[in-house]
């Protein structure tokens, strides 16, 4: 059997098992759309599992257009970095009924994260336009590097692995993507910091650590194979040369590794999250059964798919952040049941997904109160 074939046929395997285990999951959230402002990114973050794997196991199967098929992958990685940072948003405004700016406003201002710990930053609405900002330009540049990757390689300029300072891909990686990641996460981790006592009952550390394995270890398990190649210890099997062999490899591990990612899933994000009233955080309650249904009834999955593929939220993000010279008028310091965008969203926010998110507020008092 062909080296190529092999490798197809074992990557299958693994691909297959992540992307059945995401799908189970995905359909879950679908089947129990219960807070469509939160649930659309939950899902979102999902399907980085089957586009990873799907992806890496056509960059081995069909090898000659692996450059297409991981500029799918690239593009998508920046798309999840953004919907985590926006979930988490989404949460600290839903739990307290007010626009994140306004809830970090009355916080000091606190030491930046190593290595700019000599540094303070003041957490408030300019902090979360900054954050997004920072988040966001890995949304446009990750995929910007990966088509030029795409539009190089045919003339010789672009080849994975390769070191050659003559060539493009380590500025485009180490220059422009490892740069562009690297303040992505940063301004993340940031925003986590600062809102950590908000995100506390949200359980953020699992899901962070589901996005920063998946984004940075692939990343640097990348790099690494790169210097493998550069130092020879990668070497050419039959009539494949070294940088079709190092991209395999990294194509094969990612396979390997979504398959766990996808059970890491189960536990970060899961569908109880959103209507077991017996578990922290609690986001569902049975009087808002007549509006929301419950669990186990099918709630349409199909057209919150079709919510969930929408990207005009990431347009108009980009152009608050970007274009706006404030996230939000001043005086929108409470949410509204109209049709508003605070920061990040999903379309109108809806009281009862405000109500939903406060209750497990109440129901953190009551057992405070019971103790």
């Amino acid at each position: 059997m062909r080296f190529m074939t092999k490798a197809a046929l074992i990557a299958g395997i693994f691909s297959l098992i992540a992307v059945v285990l995401s799908i189970i999951l995905i359909i879950q959230h679908l089947r129990n759309y219960m807070v469509p402002s939160l649930q659309i990114y939950v899902v979102r973050i999902l399907f980085m599992v089957p586009i990873y794997a799907v992806d890496s196991w056509l960059s081995i199967y069909w090898y000659q257009f692996s450059e297409w098929w991981d500029l799918a992958r690239d593009c998508y990685e920046a798309y999840v970095i953004y919907c985590f940072f926006a979930l988490l948003v989404k949460y600290v405004e839903l739990s307290r009924n007010s626009h994140v700016g306004t809830v970090l406003e009355d916080k000091p201002s606190r030491k930046l994260p190593p290595p700019l710990c000599c540094f303070r930053f003041k957490p408030g609405r300019k902090f979360v336009r900054r954050c997004y900002q920072g988040i966001m330009q890995y949304v446009f540049i990750n995929p910007l590097t990966a088509l030029l990757a795409v539009i190089l390689a045919p003339y010789g300029l672009y080849s994975v692995g390769s070191l050659d300072p003559t060539g493009s891909y380590p500025y485009l990686t180490f220059i422009a993507g490892n740069a562009s990641v690297t303040i992505s996460m940063y301004f993340l981790v940031m925003y986590w910091l600062a809102a950590k006592e908000e995100l506390r009952s949200f359980g953020p550390f699992s899901k962070f650590l589901c996005i920063k394995l998946v984004v940075l270890f692939s990343f640097w398990q990348g790099v690494a194979i790169s210097v493998l190649q550069h130092f020879g210890v990668i070497q050419t099997v039959g009539r494949f040369d070294v940088d079709l062999i190092g991209r395999t490899l990294q194509d094969f591990l990612i396979c390997i590794e979504m398959a766990a990612i996808a059970l890491l899933h189960h536990y970060a994000f899961p569908v109880t999250d959103f209507y077991d009233p017996e578990k922290v955080p609690f986001l569902y309650h049975r009087n808002l059964e007549p509006t929301y249904g419950t669990s186990g009834v099918s709630l349409k999955p199909f057209k919150n798919f079709l919510q969930v593929a929408q990207v005009s939220d990431v347009v108009e993000d980009a152009k608050q952040n970007f274009l706006r010279n404030s996230i939000v008028a001043e005086g929108d310091n409470q949410l509204e049941t109209t049709e508003i965008i605070l920061g990040s969203g999903y379309g109108p926010i809806r009281e009862a997904d405000v109500d939903q998110v406060l209750l497990h507020g109440l129901l953190a008092d009551q057992k405070k109160d019971n103790k």
